[in-house]
Formats: structure tokens, sequence, C-alpha cells
């Protein structure tokens, strides 16, 4: 049983890299109904995780995720219980995208302490506090969000990679707070990390310009 839910995994994880996203579902729905049979739960978790991630619409991606928290929550194995910190992250990404931020700052709270219990994976611990300090800041808590984005911009720049992306967030913390200047400075800082590592940012033009706003203000 165990094999036979590795390979089904994989040819889902085939499928879905060549673009073939009909062809991916039932892979993955099949290799979680196997791992649970076989009673391998880090198999499970990880066939709920991608399920939800080609799931038909959000509520089935809600639900598959759900399935791998539950599975995750109840286990005392390690392995098993990793997997807390990517659910719950994209749990929370789920319900931040569609304008409820009270559930996705709760998941994105129990994303963080998941992701502690591995004190050894702290780019992942310092992502989890840059999600939830954005999140704080939508929910109009800039303050509390400025905390947490000053510890993840000190642990960057003490491991001398710093984040743009974190940079950025704490602009908008401190302008939100009426710090100009200290906003001035993060932005700053920002642009020419997120121009270097963000493909995107240059063709979000609202974010670039608002950016470049901060970093110009007087």
């Amino acid at each position: 049983l165990v094999a036979r839910a590795r390979i089904h995994l994989e040819r889902g994880r085939l499928h879905r890299s060549s673009g073939d996203e009909s062809g991916t579902w039932p892979w993955f729905e099949s290799a979680f109904a196997v791992s649970l049979d076989a009673d391998e739960h880090v198999l499970a978790a990880d066939a709920a995780h991608m399920a939800a991630l080609v799931a038909r619409d959000h509520a089935g991606m809600l639900d598959w995720t759900r399935r791998g928290i539950d599975i995750a929550t109840r286990s005392e194995h390690a392995q098993v219980r990793h997997w807390l910190g990517p659910l719950l992250n994209n749990l929370g990404w789920a319900y931040y995208e569609t304008g409820d931020h009270v559930l996705a700052l709760e998941a994105f709270q129990d994303a963080l302490s998941a992701r502690e219990e591995f004190p050894e994976e702290r780019d992942e611990i310092e992502i989890a506090r840059y999600a939830v300090a954005k999140t704080l800041r939508a929910l109009g808590r800039p303050g509390e969000a400025a905390t947490l984005l000053e510890q993840a911009v000190s642990w960057a720049r003490s491991e001398g990679k710093p984040d743009g992306w974190f940079h950025e967030e704490l602009a908008e913390d401190y302008a939100a707070l009426g710090q100009e200047a200290e906003a001035r400075e993060q932005a700053r800082l920002a642009l020419p990390l997120l121009l270097e590592a963000d493909g995107s940012f240059e063709a979000d033009h609202e974010r670039a310009d608002r950016l470049r706003r901060l970093a110009a203000s007087a």
C-alpha cells in the first residue's frame, strides 16, 4: 500500500508539472486514500496538500487543506507535524486573498507556532512571521505588525540575506503609523532587492509606484 501511495502521489506531480491539470486530481485523491489505509500519515498529509493545490474551486481547496491539517494536528510524529506549517500557510493565504483577514490571521498565527516547532528552519519561521504581520496591517494593527517585521528584518540582516518583501511590508507599517522617515528608509532598501528578486514586481505597476512614492517621500 505504501508503494502504491507513493506511486500515485508522484504520478499526480508529474501530471501537474506537465500542465495536465485534469489528469492530476484522481492521483492525489487516490494517494490520500491509500495512504490512510496504510496508516502512512506523512504521505497522506502530502497528498492532501497537493490535492488542495489542484482543487477545482475555493471550497475544495479549503476542504483538502483542512484534511491535511487534521492529520498533522493529531500526529505526534515530527515528519507529519512538519506539514502543519505549509498547510496552515496555504489556508491563511486562501482566506487573505478572499478578504477574510480575521480567519487569515488565525491561520497564519497557527502556522508561525507550527514553524517554531522546527527552530532550525529559521527562514520559514520569519516568512511565517511576515504573513502574520501583513495580515495585522490589513486589520488596522500596524503597530503590532511593525514589531514583528522589525524582528524579521533584523534576522535577515544578521544572516546577510536581506529580504525585499520584509522591507516593503515594514515600510507600509511605518507609513500607516505616520513614521515617514522610517517608511522612506525601508522603501529604499526594498526597491533594489525586489527589482532583482521578484520578476513580477515591475509588472505590478500599482505596487511598484506605491513603493517608489514611499521611497521618495520628503
